[in-house]
């Protein structure tokens, strides 16, 4: 096996925390994990010459540390995807600041870390040092708006009071309202949730907030041309210095999946046929009402 083949393969496996330690110093580019909130887990000692710091005491600071804050935004964007399994991975163009206050642009790869086979709320981020490119932040806030959806940045503060600090352009797809007219006015996203789902989105970011833990949630809302439409959010969640908490948000628009699944069980239900879902293991995992007719058991039972 050559050199490039090795090298290829050990990168597939820096994702599995219990091998990083021991892999990451065979490889020839700069490593890490990286915890949900930016704290260092594991640094590979390419990381530290990169970034100018003994391995304790890089691990001492957090990974933000060294980023610009204007770039966060839009990366944090694209570690959300990650997050809600919309992507398993993504590479950037990426500036850094050594601890010697130098400027360094690098290719960024990230994607999730495992544990063995299951999956981790951790990143691996993996950094090709003097990445060559004439790309800047831009390039960043073009990709965030040409994925699917809306992604944005939204604080809930401590007093109780949200703000938007980042929308993507594609804002105005989903809820018809502009992402300038968001961005200063959170209130004109609020006032398109569909009454029944307005205090179920409300205490689903309250608990998320409460536990510090990604929010999830679905949720209709009515547009100001009259239609009603089912979105999906998903969120990672920081806690920011001054107590308030920030979303790094991934919007999604699912009508038309509850539409399919509403006729699906339309279908299923509807006539006088005897409709049933049954396993390989010839145990019954769904039965439509006309079974309770014809043995009198109800639905629950099968």
């Amino acid at each position: 096996m050559n050199g490039q083949k090795i090298e290829t393969l050990i990168r597939s496996q820096l994702s599995n925390h219990k091998l990083f330690n021991s892999l990451s110093e065979k490889t020839n580019i700069s490593a890490a994990i990286i915890s949900e909130q930016g704290r260092w887990l594991s640094v590979n000692s390419r990381l530290c010459r990169t970034l100018g710091l003994p391995h304790d005491d890089l691990l001492a600071t957090s990974y933000y540390d060294f980023c610009y804050p204007e770039d966060i935004q839009a990366e944090e964007h694209l570690i959300t995807l990650i997050a809600a399994n919309q992507t398993p991975s993504f590479t950037i163009p990426k500036r850094l600041k050594t601890a010697s206050g130098q400027t360094i642009w690098v290719k960024l790869n990230v994607s999730r870390a495992s544990d063995d086979n299951e999956e981790s709320s951790d990143f691996v981020y993996m950094f090709e040092d003097e990445y060559q490119t004439h790309s800047n932040l831009n390039s960043l806030v073009e990709l965030s708006n040409s994925v699917p959806g809306a992604i944005f940045q939204y604080i809930k503060q401590q007093d109780g009071n949200d703000r938007l600090i980042y929308m993507s352009q594609s804002c105005s797809d989903i809820w018809e309202v502009s992402a300038e007219v968001a961005r200063k006015d959170v209130g004109s996203l609020w006032a398109t949730v569909h009454p029944d789902d307005l205090e179920g989105a409300r205490m689903s970011i309250e608990r998320a907030v409460e536990t510090q833990s990604n929010w999830t949630h679905e949720w209709r809302i009515v547009t100001a041309s009259g239609k009603t439409k089912w979105l999906s959010g998903n969120a990672h969640l920081r806690k920011l210095e001054n107590g308030d908490t920030l979303f790094s948000t991934a919007v999604i628009d699912v009508t038309k999946d509850r539409s399919n699944k509403q006729a699906l069980d339309s279908f299923f239900e509807q006539g006088a046929s005897l409709n049933t879902i049954v396993g390989l293991d010839g145990i019954f995992i769904r039965v439509n009402s006309q079974w309770e007719k014809v043995l009198g058991y109800k639905k629950e039972e099968f």
